[in-house]
């Protein structure tokens, strides 16, 4: 029971600091940005990403990587991910970090429209829908409560917060295609790699 105890700690506080990681990259993206764009940096994250993923990957599915049978969901995966970070980029151009973070995140609402529509089984009762309007409705109140700057009411700022939205909506598409896909039988270590 101990053990068990011990475990879930040390999986949480890994949660933890993966989360803060998670939080912090759209952040150091725009610290970073006036001396190597956005852009720029995204691909290289995910370059380094599949180079550290590849070894991970057992052999008997590296030999599957490049499958026909993947290829289309691969493509349609590999395309909607490099469009969630290409929405991404440009949302830094032109909103802040925070506000980019906000409403990228949003794609788990998302998710769960996507996947109610297309399958059965993930049918929403009442009060997940209540859940799913709460949690959207959180978001657009504390970007309409809080103190409003001259800055964050300039179109610019407005068209990134639209780019990042958009990108969540992406992020949530490629979920909801992995799932739908034959890449849903795929091995884990497959499918990351095939987002990067």
């Amino acid at each position: 029971m101990k053990q068990r105890q011990a475990l879930d700690a040390k999986a949480s506080a890994t949660m933890f600091v993966l989360c803060m990681l998670w939080g912090l990259q759209q952040v150091v993206l725009k610290w970073a940005a006036s001396d190597i764009s956005a852009l720029m940096q995204i691909a290289l994250r995910s370059a380094l990403s599949a180079l550290m993923v590849y070894p991970l990957i057992p052999q008997s599915v590296r030999c599957q990587l490049w499958n026909v049978s993947y290829l289309p969901a691969g493509l349609l995966v590999g395309v909607l991910f490099a469009t969630e970070f290409y929405l991404i980029g440009e949302a830094l151009r032109y909103t802040s970090a925070s506000h980019t973070i906000v409403l990228l995140y949003t794609a788990p609402i998302f998710v769960a429209l996507g996947l109610s529509w297309k399958l059965p089984a993930e049918r929403l009762s009442a009060m997940q829908w209540g859940g799913i309007f709460l949690a959207f409705s959180g978001i657009v109140v504390s970007f309409l409560l809080r103190p409003q700057t001259a800055s964050a009411l300039q179109g610019d700022a407005l068209w990134g917060d639209f780019l990042a939205l958009l990108g969540g909506i992406f992020w949530a598409a490629t979920t909801v295609s992995v799932r739908l896909s034959r890449l849903a039988e795929a091995p884990a270590t497959q499918t990351l790699f095939i987002n990067y």
